[in-house]
């Protein structure tokens, strides 16, 4: 311990971590020249957050991204969604 922290509440406090908070993505849905619909389930674990879509024309080209969307804390999962836009084939 660092000296001068023996009485802070911050070290005599205890915390329990339960897992991290996750995402599950599927494939894009609706894609047509120009757009695509991106859906997920994301389970923030009590952890407010946000999310947002990274995409590109291949996996190492992840080159756009969506706007960030605000999550609230909740233990239970959230059905997100983005419409990706202005795509090219």
């Amino acid at each position: 311990m660092a000296p001068g922290y023996g009485h802070s509440a911050i070290v005599a406090a205890s915390y329990t971590l339960v897992g991290s908070p996750s995402a599950l993505s599927p494939p894009a849905a609706g894609i047509a020249t120009p757009d695509a619909t991106r859906n997920a389930v994301v389970n923030t674990l009590v952890l407010a957050g946000s999310y947002l879509f990274e995409y590109g024309t291949s996996s190492t080209a992840l080159t756009s991204r969506t706007a960030a969307t605000a999550l609230s804390a909740s233990m239970s999962p959230s059905a997100v969604s983005a419409r990706l836009t202005a795509l090219t084939s």
